[in-house]
């Protein structure tokens, strides 16, 4: 495993994003499934893994309370923990008082290693500026309850430099990937953060499990430079080797994903020009069709009042896109048209859209879906 200093600690590159673990139905919930999830969080610890990112909203709720218990089994210095105030629902100072007091009981720790304002834009930024909330995460810092401080960001370069301008911040959580780095412009806000001194760690590596699921004359563009590698290897390695990254957390579901991830953060060789050349030549197969820029974290559901479905209704999209079997998506659609939860039961009341990182107009994009829009126009692109 290979390791970044930071500020007196020791980070394993490859983090573990703890949104994504394999669930099961219990009662009409749907629950962490512990029995296949610590055993991933055991291989993840055997392999040097040392950072976990949780936060309040992931898995409903409940993530944090897992983690407590996957990592309370060991010694409180070998990991590192980082959760995050969900800044999107506060309301009050003391709302954020007792959210933060609410996730020390539920990770069972008595401070947190890397504490994050959540998926920052300029309205949720302004607004918990002004309620005292950065200030008194700050002062906590100071009393040894959060050991560093930083911010996951969603926005545009310009929103970036507007928040490192009025507040500091030791590190920040950007959405980084091959893809992404021109697309939405993450290189510049990569380029901000760093010439601030700030540490990057990189979230949606894969876009989601975008970059993994590549188009077939991308998959030959990768084997034929390289056959050894898969794309997850690529995409993984990309972020791993970038200047400035402290850690790139992945969402890992299965034992196999995590074993790949072992093998490209124990293996780092620096990316060649030719390396470079080739995935610019995957980018351009993606940018020559329209896809949906959904990553499938979920949020959008915490607002939808009719259940819809969002992120399989895009994923279902983009893999026809990519795909091109049309038979397949054709018979996804009239299944899940018979399903309480399919695009037909939008109301476009566009609360979903309040809470999407990736700022995507959903309800209209919905619209053109459900009615019948097999292939998305260039205008939909930006939708």
């Amino acid at each position: 495993m290979r390791y970044i200093e930071f500020l007196g600690e020791r980070v394993s590159v490859l983090g573990y994003g703890c949104m994504r673990f394999p669930t099961v139905e219990v009662e009409g919930k749907v629950v962490i499934d512990e029995e296949k999830s610590i055993p991933l969080i055991d291989r993840a610890m055997e392999a040097g893994v040392n950072y976990y990112d949780t936060a309040y909203f992931y898995h409903n709720h409940l993530s944090e309370v897992f983690m407590g218990k996957a990592l309370g089994r060991y010694p409180r210095d070998s990991y590192y923990l980082a959760t995050k105030m969900p800044c999107s629902m506060i309301k009050s100072l003391d709302q954020a008082k007792e959210i933060f007091e609410e996730q020390f009981v539920k990770c069972g720790v008595e401070y947190f290693d890397f504490y994050l304002m959540h998926a920052l834009d300029k309205e949720s930024f302004d607004r918990n500026y002004s309620l005292g909330v950065y200030d008194y995460l700050v002062e906590q810092q100071k009393l040894g309850r959060i050991r560093h401080f930083g911010f996951s960001f969603h926005d545009t370069p310009t929103v970036l430099e507007y928040i490192l301008d009025t507040a500091k911040f030791e590190f920040c959580q950007l959405q980084y990937n091959y893809l992404d780095y021109s697309v939405q412009r993450a290189d510049l806000q990569w380029q901000i953060a760093t010439s601030r001194g700030l540490k990057v760690i990189v979230m949606e590596p894969l876009r989601g499990g975008t970059l993994v699921n590549l188009p077939k004359e991308a998959r030959e563009e990768m084997n034929s430079h390289t056959p050894s590698y898969t794309p997850a290897q690529w995409g993984m390695r990309y972020c791993m080797t970038t200047e400035g990254v402290l850690t790139v957390l992945s969402g890992m579901t299965t034992m196999e994903q995590l074993e790949d991830n072992i093998r490209t953060a124990s293996n780092l060789s620096p990316l060649s020009t030719s390396d470079y050349d080739m995935l610019e030549r995957v980018v351009e197969r993606f940018t020559s069709v329209p896809l949906v820029p959904c990553t499938g974290c979920g949020y959008c559901m915490k607002k939808c009042v009719r259940g819809v479905y969002i992120p399989d209704i895009f994923r279902d999209y983009n893999e026809y896109v990519l795909g091109g079997d049309k038979e397949s998506y054709l018979s996804k659609i009239s299944a899940l048209r018979q399903d309480l939860h399919y695009a037909n039961r939008c109301v476009y009341c566009h609360s979903c859209e309040a809470i999407c990182p990736q700022h995507i107009e959903i309800s209209a994009l919905l619209r053109r879906i459900q009615a019948g829009a097999y292939r998305l126009t260039e205008e939909d692109r930006y939708i």
